[in-house]
């Protein structure tokens, strides 16, 4: 009898034991409530995330747009043009001449068909190859025989004859290469008008700094029917007596006409 007393036991706690899962409507009776903490943290972190990432995105926004605006208005300042006060460079050949002429002499070659007009204290000679050389003379030297020559300023000129199979600007290209050949070119030749006149001017060294001009002659004014002709200037002068030169230049008249 005890045996089954003992039993019925066992059996009532096995019983009680699997009345121990969760019935329907009931609470768990060994569930931890700990367990819901992380699930509310994870809620919470994620809601303070999304709220500061609203914060932090709204604010980038308006910086950028804010910086999107200075750049803009930044880029329209330096794009805005300015009235220029700088004047527009003329070649001297072109610019008006400030120099009183009023009073200046004519002079010319017979040989070659020119006159031009020049101050009082230049004159010119023939040299030994057919140029007509101008140059600058002293006039404060009380000394009337003894006249000194003005360091700085002479230039030559002659009329030139060439065949009419070339033009003038291959007459010029080869004057450039035999330059070149000799010295040094510090300005490649460009076109040029002075006074009445056009043609090509361009700059070397060798022995002495030149500048060449080659103007040339209206057809209807050759010499011979075969051969075009132009004026060709050796100006020798320093820099600063460049325009003088170009002013005497532009009085050039042909007097063959």
């Amino acid at each position: 009898m005890l045996y089954f007393f003992l039993e019925i036991n066992m059996e009532n706690q096995v019983n009680i034991g699997d009345q121990n899962t969760q019935p329907v409507g009931q609470n768990p009776v060994a569930q931890p409530a700990v367990l819901d903490k992380p699930r509310a943290n994870l809620t919470a972190m994620f809601a303070v995330g999304l709220i500061c990432s609203l914060v932090f995105g709204a604010g980038g926004y308006f910086l950028g747009k804010q910086s999107n605006n200075l750049s803009k208005q930044t880029s329209l300042n330096n794009n805005t043009t300015l009235p220029s006060t700088t004047p527009t460079a003329v070649p001297s050949s072109q610019q008006p001449s400030l120099i009183d002429t009023s009073d200046w002499i004519e002079s010319g070659s017979r040989a070659d068909g020119f006159t031009l007009k020049h101050p009082k204290n230049i004159t010119y000679g023939e040299t030994s190859d057919n140029y007509a050389r101008f140059v600058m003379f002293d006039e404060s030297n009380p000394d009337k025989y003894s006249v000194k020559e003005v360091a700085g300023f002479e230039f030559r000129i002659k009329r030139v004859q060439y065949p009419t199979t070339q033009t003038l600007e291959q007459i010029v290209e080869k004057e450039v290469a035999n330059s070149k050949e000799v010295g040094d070119v510090l300005e490649t030749a460009k076109p040029v008008s002075i006074g009445s006149y056009s043609g090509f001017t361009y700059k070397s060294r060798g022995l002495g700094t030149h500048k060449y001009y080659f103007l040339a002659i209206d057809p209807k004014d050759y010499v011979f029917p075969n051969q075009k002709d132009y004026f060709y200037v050796i100006n020798s002068s320093t820099e600063q007596n460049n325009i003088l030169v170009e002013t005497i230049l532009s009085t050039l008249k042909n007097s063959r006409i």
